[in-house]
């Protein structure tokens, strides 16, 4: 058994980006994009009115002629001469010799002259204000957000460089799972890991392939694990990964040539985590019971599957203070308990039975590590957690 941080690093060192494929940005939201985008143009690519109203030669001026009129789109260019002006619209290029754009409200206008009523800001947009050619607008690693999708559609980058995004498979062993549709015999129960890991990889918007329950049978498991594993760039099972008779999967996967990384992590819940690796091949054991495969999803397995896509991105650990006092005896797990986290930024722990205790998750959005050394923690003591909706 290895502590966390030990499995967290061996996590980092053994799991690699995923090969780059060229996509649309219309196809981009989520994808992780695979190389720095530079700027082909300044932005905005002209100098431009920030109003309505109209641009003029010079201020200073109580009165002005007006010469023309340009509305956003036009390519006209007026040149304007002392005294003159133009009537223009908001988002249209400025002439050339513009020094400024008195808004409409700020004047009296007739058809062919304008009285100055009130001083103005410039009300110009300057070309390349916002970015110059050559500058960096989408780095390396970053997940594509609709800003960033944006932005390059102004740059007319149509075209992008992404990693590939993993393909996983889930399959749930144990010969006493029915499908959640059936009626459980007498000692049976229904499966309730697959969806809960495939919804939340779902949610993080990951492509999975259910696999269905395969039982306690050695034969069945390594014909479901070699197609799975065939398929897909990262399997994960749920159940077999203890130390009973019928856990089967860690002897199975070291008879397949993968390396075991881990298997035993010092976790409460989820000790039986086990974590193996191939040449291409990923593979995660989960534990049967319902809170320690949510756990572990988090803690291992969506951090594999963002690093595969590129996303080099650590979990993200804030502290908050108990909203009333708990005590913890000293243990040798870090001990994960779903909790929480109220609108005046105190945590209250849910209180849970066990690893099985499934609807203990339902109100939970964090999940707080009590320290292994235990102790009596008052309330207003800060403690940290894992915000389940960022990792």
């Amino acid at each position: 058994m290895i502590q966390y941080q030990e499995a967290i690093d061996l996590l980092d060192q053994n799991i690699k980006e995923l090969s780059t494929e060229t996509i649309s940005i219309f196809d981009g939201t989520h994808r992780v994009i695979a190389q720095d985008t530079f700027a082909n143009q300044n932005y905005p690519p002209f100098s431009k009115s920030a109003m309505d109203g109209y641009a003029l030669y010079s201020a200073g001026d109580s009165s002005y002629e007006i010469v023309g009129e340009i509305a956003a789109g036009d390519q006209k260019d007026i040149k304007l001469d002392k005294g003159q002006c133009v009537r223009i619209f908001t988002g249209a290029k400025v002439p050339s010799n513009c020094s400024c754009v008195i808004r409409q409200e700020y004047v009296l206008a007739t058809d062919s002259k304008i009285e100055v009523q009130q001083e103005d800001n410039v009300n110009i947009i300057k070309e390349g204000v916002d970015l110059k050619v050559g500058d960096l607008i989408v780095a390396k690693g970053t997940k594509l957000k609709a800003q960033d999708l944006s932005i390059l559609a102004s740059f007319g980058i149509c075209d992008i460089l992404v990693y590939k995004k993993p393909k996983v498979g889930i399959i749930a062993t144990g010969s006493e799972l029915v499908s959640p549709e059936k009626t459980p015999l007498d000692g049976q129960i229904r499966n309730s890991n697959s969806i809960l890991v495939s919804s939340i990889l779902k949610s993080r918007h990951f492509d999975c392939i259910d696999y269905g329950i395969i039982n306690d049978n050695e034969e069945n498991i390594i014909c479901a694990l070699k197609k799975a594993l065939e398929d897909n760039d990262l399997v994960i099972t749920t159940g077999g990964v203890s130390v009973g008779d019928y856990d089967l999967i860690p002897k199975i996967l070291a008879n397949q040539h993968l390396d075991k990384i881990f298997h035993g992590v010092a976790l409460q819940p989820g000790k039986p985590v086990c974590f193996f690796k191939g040449d291409k091949e990923v593979f995660f054991g989960l534990p049967g019971n319902p809170v320690a495969s949510f756990v572990n999803t988090y803690l291992f397995v969506l951090p594999a599957l963002n690093q595969m896509m590129g996303l080099n991105v650590k979990q993200k650990c804030l502290s908050a203070p108990l909203s009333q006092e708990q005590n913890f005896k000293a243990q040798k797990r870090l001990k994960l308990v779903p909790a929480k986290l109220l609108v005046d930024g105190s945590i209250d722990l849910i209180k849970m039975h066990g690893s099985a205790h499934l609807h203990c998750l339902c109100e939970a959005n964090v999940l707080v590590k009590i320290p292994q050394d235990g102790g009596l923690f008052k309330q207003g003591h800060k403690l940290e957690y894992i915000q389940l909706e960022i990792l």
